[in-house]
């Protein structure tokens, strides 16, 4: 029986492997060797709970034998890989119908589900039954125990192979510091370009709300984004590493071995701040861009941080194979949560890829969440708020209008009155957070930073928003030189009293003396190509591994100068930054020595290029 629990456990691994590895997905950038031990591993925590059931239906089954209750051949010891079987078809089911039919587990309410729920039930009494007549036939079991004897054996080689790397790899001690501990809360919507908002010159008022902070305010007013899309800019601004660096520039990237554990979320955990999450899934998710001990609650779900008392080595050495533990754990809960009716399932791709709910829910929805977990916080909260209603590019649907009131529909030359309508909506949900802290009197402790991944239509060389309020109006001004979203969290750190890590590449702002001729690097364009899912045009990265990791181009700013580098071509262009508040006279690269910089920048962290 623990023979067939086992094998059970490694049947159950290859089928969610086979269906991970034919669709796009963080497995592509692992290696064969990777791949391979992710296959290995992913059965092990199965096959030790099923090994654990087993032993406790062979304690039941002896104790029925001895009571003289006769079973007619039902062994209970059959359980452990019965279970696992049978949650194996109701995957594979599940993968079927969504394949097929565009519709599974998720869909079902009531007397459909509760048919789902006997179907795994009745195919788990069958197993049982089936598995305890063929128990009986020595040779089988011969067979079988060798099989299960060659992967485990397997799986112990991948085991010490992951132990051995992780005790390699760098380790970041604890933070300290000394200081009465501020909430923070880093609030941005998607696509805000900084020309359109109050505080950088713009004439309308696009954020009332904002423009009340402004007094008490320090205003980075050349800041740019490291990341022409939402996923390497969001990772940029919570660990405040280059893309380039993480490798996390556009999904299936994900933050892999020690870099799962190099982020600010991880550092204010340590201090021991409570956090919460609310973007969107896929794109700019913690938990699925495998950031460790980071947030309690992400995008509506509560983050049960499984491995909390795992030691960082193994943390570490077993990041990737850890990562896809807690993705295959929630596919099995989430689906038995929802059938049961104790919680909806979580819709990942209808989420992020249907209209209207491409953006999940209202932005409205996720203040809610985020308001009740801040005022009801007895710590000090770290809450990352992305809101997405001013994503393009459909048309833009502003809840309440105010610049597009005369127009009526959405049209390339009145597009401008949309937006600035949606960037004013999200501009209440910020006046909706402060008036709520307000009331729970934690606002005066909070520091507020304002920002936006990117720019909109994702135009790297425009200027981002970047505003932070510290608690009583410290540090207020203005930054007039070049900064970007790493230097976010160094500075957050700066103003808590702890010292910036050795991994962080970014800069406080709060230092005097800032180099207006540091260069500036972001991701801008990238090797993606669009498929029909139903009635979706969906994108998918190209090459994303190894050596360009779907990069096509590289921008490069200097003081008001930028340069953009096609990487097959090698060609340069050149441009100056609208709006720069603060040009230079000279000092500047010529093409071949900016080229030479951005080609640098790649090829140490990397990057497979063929220099000039």
């Amino acid at each position: 029986f623990l023979t067939f629990a086992i094998l059970a456990s490694y049947f159950y691994a290859l089928m969610e492997w086979l269906f991970f590895i034919t669709k796009p997905s963080f497995l592509d950038l692992l290696t064969a060797t990777g791949k391979a031990r992710l296959l290995f591993l992913s059965a092990v925590p199965m096959a030790v709970s099923a090994a654990a059931l087993t032993v406790i239906g062979l304690a039941v089954d002896w104790l029925l034998r001895r009571l003289g209750i006769a079973t007619r051949g039902f062994r209970i010891a059959a359980m452990g890989g019965a279970s696992i079987l049978a949650l194996t078809c109701l995957l594979l089911a599940d993968n079927f119908t969504l394949t097929v039919f565009g519709t599974g587990v998720a869909a079902t309410r009531g007397f459909v589900a509760a048919s789902y729920l006997i179907c795994l039930l009745l195919l788990t009494l069958y197993l049982v039954r089936y598995f305890s007549v063929v128990a009986a036939g020595r040779r089988q079991r011969s067979i079988f125990a060798f099989i299960a004897v060659s992967v485990l054996l397997v799986s112990t080689a991948f085991v010490a192979q992951a132990w051995s790397f992780g005790a390699r790899l760098t380790h970041q001690g604890p933070a300290v510091s000394d200081r009465d501990l501020p909430n923070i809360l880093f609030f941005g919507a998607d696509g805000i370009d900084a020309d359109h908002l109050t505080a950088f010159g713009y004439e309308r008022e696009t954020t009332p709300a904002l423009n009340t902070l402004l007094d008490e305010a320090l205003i980075a007013s050349a800041a740019f984004s490291n990341a022409s899309r939402t996923t390497g800019s969001i990772t940029s601004l919570l660990t405040g590493r280059y893309p380039a660096t993480t490798k996390v520039l556009y999904p299936p990237h994900i933050l892999l071995g020690e870099d799962s554990l190099w982020h600010l979320p991880a550092i204010l955990k340590g201090l021991g701040y409570r956090q919460i999450q609310e973007s969107i899934r896929y794109y700019a998710d913690a938990r699925d861009l495998n950031m460790q001990r980071a947030f309690d609650e992400a995008n509506g779900r509560e983050i049960t941080d499984v491995f909390a008392s795992v030691p960082s080595p193994i943390l570490l050495g077993f990041a990737p194979d850890l990562h896809y533990f807690e993705v295959l754990w929630e596919r099995i809960r989430d689906r038995i949560l929802h059938l049961v009716g104790r919680k909806s399932m979580n819709r990942v791709y209808q989420a992020v890829t249907e209209s209207p709910a491409v953006y999940g829910e209202p932005d409205s929805v996720r203040i809610d969440r985020a308001i009740a977990f801040m005022t009801a916080s007895p710590q000090p909260f770290f809450a990352h708020i992305h809101l997405l209603e001013a994503h393009c590019c459909r048309p833009f649907e502003p809840r309440f209008r105010r610049f597009s009131s005369s127009h009526a529909k959405q049209t390339k030359e009145n597009r401008d009155d949309y937006y600035d309508d949606v960037i004013l909506d999200a501009d209440r949900q910020l006046g909706r957070i402060i008036e709520a802290l307000r009331k729970a009197g934690k606002w005066e402790n909070t520091l507020l930073v304002y920002s936006s991944d990117h720019n909109i239509e994702w135009d790297v060389v425009r200027r981002v928003p970047l505003i932070f309020r510290f608690p009583k109006g410290a540090h207020a001004g203005t930054v007039m030189e070049n900064t970007d979203l790493l230097d976010v969290a160094p500075t957050v750190l700066d103003f808590l009293g702890v010292d910036k890590p050795a991994f962080m590449e970014g800069r406080s702002l709060l230092n005097t003396g800032l180099d207006p001729m540091r260069p500036v690097f972001s991701i801008g364009t990238m090797d993606r190509t669009h498929f029909q899912r139903n009635r979706d045009r969906l994108a998918e990265l190209v090459g994303e591994g190894p050596p360009l990791y779907g990069l096509k181009s590289l921008v490069m700013i200097i003081c008001h100068k930028w340069y953009e580098l096609e990487l097959e071509s090698s060609k340069i262009w050149t441009g100056a930054v609208a709006n720069h508040p603060a040009p230079c006279e000279q000092g500047y690269p010529d093409d071949d020595q900016a080229r030479r910089l951005m080609v640098d920048h790649l090829e140490s962290q990397g990057f497979g290029l063929q220099g000039p």
